[in-house]
């Protein structure tokens, strides 16, 4: 499944979208575009920031 998909079945299945659904989205966006120092693509800046939430 497109991780743009996954908001919206979370959605269908619960009423509000899970905060793990929306770390997972983040870090595959780390993962896929790398540290983004003016977190335009991402939201981590650097290594460090995204292995906290890993």
């Amino acid at each position: 499944m497109p991780t743009t998909y996954l908001k919206r079945v979370a959605q269908l299945l619960d009423e509000e979208p899970d905060a793990v659904v929306d770390k997972a989205l983040h870090i595959h966006a780390f993962q896929y575009n790398g540290p983004d120092k003016e977190m335009l693509v991402s939201i981590y800046p650097d290594e460090i920031t995204a292995s906290r939430d890993i």
